[in-house]
This record gives C-alpha cells, sequence and structure tokens, in this order.
C-alpha cells in the first residue's frame, strides 16, 4: 500500500555506478525532495541482451509493476532512454520525465548506421514517448532534436553539484603517491575513453618530461586506459604521472590537487567540472557543449579549443606558472557553482516538474 507520498521511480544503471547518470539520479533521491516524494530505484540492466533488447524491455516493466510508482523520471536518450520509455508505456505509466543528458550523434567510434538509426528514430522516438522533458543544459535544450518537441520539453534543470565534503587532511593523497607540499598537481576525472580526449591529455603531458614539479593524477577507467599506460610509461616510471583507476575517494583526491584537466571532445554538462568547482580548483576543459556554462574563461578556468594538443599544453603551463592565477580561478569557480547550480533553484525546479506531471494524472 502507497503512503502518502508520491512514489517517483528513478532508474540507476547497473554498470554506471559513480557515472554522472548514476550520480545524478542518486543526488536527486537523496536531495530534500525525499521528504515530499518516496523515491525508489529501479536498474537498468545492460547485461540483458544487445541492442534493442525484449529481455531488458521487460526486466524494466517488471520492476515499475512491482514499484507501482506515480511518476517514472529516468535518464538519458541513447538506447537506454528508449528501452526505459517504452517499458513504461507497456506497463501502463503516463507519468514520465526523461532528463536529457546527451546524444548519440556526438559519440565517437561509434558505427555510423548506428548512430544514423539512433540519432533519427530511437531517440525521437524516446521523446516523443515521454511526457515531459528538460535538459541539463542550454546546450541541450538547444539541440534539434529537443526543439522538435519543445511543447514538453520544461527547459534546463541543472545537475545537482555534489555537497561540499570537508577533507581534514587535504594532504593525504600527496602522501599516498610520495608527493612534496611543492609539487603542482593537475587532476582529471573521467572515463578513460577518445570521447572524453584523453588521447590528447596524454600527448600534452608528453610535453611536461623536463618540469619535475608538474605531476599528473588520472582517475578513472576506460578502454583507452592500456593505450595510455603505454604511452606515458616513462613519466609513471618517474613518479610525474599516476593512473589511479577507479576510486571512491574523489573528494579526497581533488583536494590535494592545484587544477582540474577536462579534455574532452563533446559534453552536455560535466559532473566532474562540478566536483572540481566545489574542491576550489582552478579549471581546464574542452570549449564545447555545455562546458562554457561552467567554465568563464579567464574567471574561473581556461576554455581550449576540443582536440588541440597544444593550445591544451599551453593552458596547462599558464596555469602551473602563476599561482595568483590559480587561486583566483578556484575561488570563482567555487563561487559560481554555488550560485549558478543552486540546489534550492533545482529541487524547486524538479519539484514543479513533479507537480506538473501529478496535477495533469
Amino acid at each position: 500500500m502507497k503512503n502518502n507520498k508520491p512514489i517517483v521511480a528513478i532508474d540507476l544503471p547497473i554498470d554506471g555506478k559513480g557515472g554522472g547518470l548514476y550520480m545524478s539520479n542518486l543526488r536527486v533521491m537523496n536531495s530534500s525532495l525525499n521528504q515530499h516524494y518516496e523515491f525508489k530505484s529501479f536498474v537498468y540492466d545492460s547485461r540483458l541482451g544487445k541492442g534493442i533488447s525484449i529481455k531488458r524491455i521487460f526486466d524494466i516493466k517488471k520492476q515499475l509493476k512491482e514499484i507501482n510508482p506515480d511518476i517514472v523520471h529516468f535518464a538519458g536518450l541513447q538506447l537506454a532512454g528508449f528501452h526505459m520509455a517504452l517499458a513504461c508505456k507497456l506497463a501502463g505509466i503516463k507519468n514520465t520525465v526523461v532528463t536529457v543528458h546527451g546524444f548519440s550523434g556526438e559519440a565517437i567510434g561509434f558505427n555510423p548506421l548506428k548512430k544514423i538509426i539512433l540519432t533519427y528514430l530511437i531517440e525521437p522516438l524516446t521523446l516523443l514517448l515521454s511526457k515531459k522533458i528538460y535538459g541539463v543544459s542550454e546546450y541541450v535544450v538547444s539541440r534539434k532534436v529537443v526543439r522538435l518537441f519543445s511543447y514538453k520539453c520544461l527547459g534546463v534543470i541543472y545537475n545537482f553539484p555534489p555537497a561540499l565534503h570537508i577533507t581534514t587532511n587535504k594532504n593525504s593523497i600527496r602522501e599516498e603517491l610520495g608527493l612534496s607540499s611543492e609539487a603542482i598537481i593537475g587532476v582529471s576525472v573521467a572515463r578513460i575513453t577518445k570521447d572524453k580526449g584523453y588521447h590528447i591529455l596524454d600527448e600534452a603531458i608528453l610535453n611536461f618530461k623536463d618540469q619535475k614539479n608538474l605531476k599528473f593524477i588520472i582517475v578513472g577507467q576506460g578502454d583507452y586506459l592500456e593505450t595510455m599506460t603505454d604511452k606515458l610509461r616513462d613519466q609513471i616510471k618517474n613518479k610525474q604521472v599516476f593512473l589511479l583507476g577507479y576510486r571512491e575517494d574523489i573528494d579526497t583526491i581533488l583536494s590535494g590537487c592545484d587544477f582540474f584537466i577536462l579534455p574532452t571532445l563533446h559534453e552536455t554538462l560535466s559532473m566532474a567540472l562540478l566536483e572540481a568547482s566545489m574542491q576550489k580548483l582552478a579549471l581546464i576543459a574542452s570549449k564545447t557543449g555545455g562546458v562554457p556554462e561552467i567554465i568563464e574563461d579567464n574567471n574561473n578556468g581556461l576554455l581550449v579549443p576540443p582536440g588541440n594538443v597544444q593550445a591544451l599544453a599551453n593552458a596547462i603551463l599558464k596555469i602551473h606558472n602563476d599561482h595568483k592565477m590559480r587561486d583566483h580561478f578556484g575561488e570563482n569557480a567555487y563561487k559560481r557553482v554555488k550560485e549558478k547550480f543552486s540546489i534550492k533553484n533545482i529541487e524547486f525546479k524538479i519539484d514543479k516538474v513533479y507537480q506538473t506531471l501529478l496535477s495533469n494524472k
């Protein structure tokens, strides 16, 4: 039996723990909205079949039938979004809202035929099947496929920034890796893939073999990690570059570093940049997608053209050489997130989405 709170079912992808979609949905569930809504998670299991999977669709349908929600709130387009939108229809759930994070057409190395099918058929169908839509950035809602469904789009609602975790020992990552307090550390956290631009970052890092006090910490896993390890083998051996793989203590790692690097080739809105901003790190990132909605060039960080090795290397050197700039950018990064990505404002907007759906019911 339902209690007097409306039930909202939210997806948590089984293979996405720690990723942007997973964390954004988890932060919705853990926000103060849980005082007014009962959040229940359902699992999107990518292991159940390939392509358009009947197994996945019916598994989601079964989960939703058991939850019996008033609203289903799911993230993303691509194939996952289509599976969830169709499962909602089959389960007879009308009150659905999809958060648009990204688009298949922007992926690198994706099968061209699949990209066409997803871009021009699957993703529009997902939006058509959904009751309401909102995007995580101005960039997202400006895209043609979203504008096509402007009559059901509720505008922009940014991702929740992370809560500020006060780290008692900011030198812990330095102590762990044997780095001195004088070392200037650039850190990057993401999936280690070409989409995220790590084949650009490793080329840039190769320029700094002689900069003994400049260190790089790379956190994450992905299909480019092995190649990156091979390319930077000498600098890894000399303890200039540290590839840490998957870590859960991201706040602790960030708090011991000096600046953050995101070399991505496409991005709708970066959770990693928000996390770095909360730790008052100066930012360097590609000028693409929704990134300029976080970074104001020469105010809280530096924007570089995506895919440009020399521009990225120049930005790293500039930040490395100027500690006053690092401090200034870091303070401004923190202020910008607190102001533009206000948790109360985000909660208010999501609550308004839910109330719109419930009033329609």
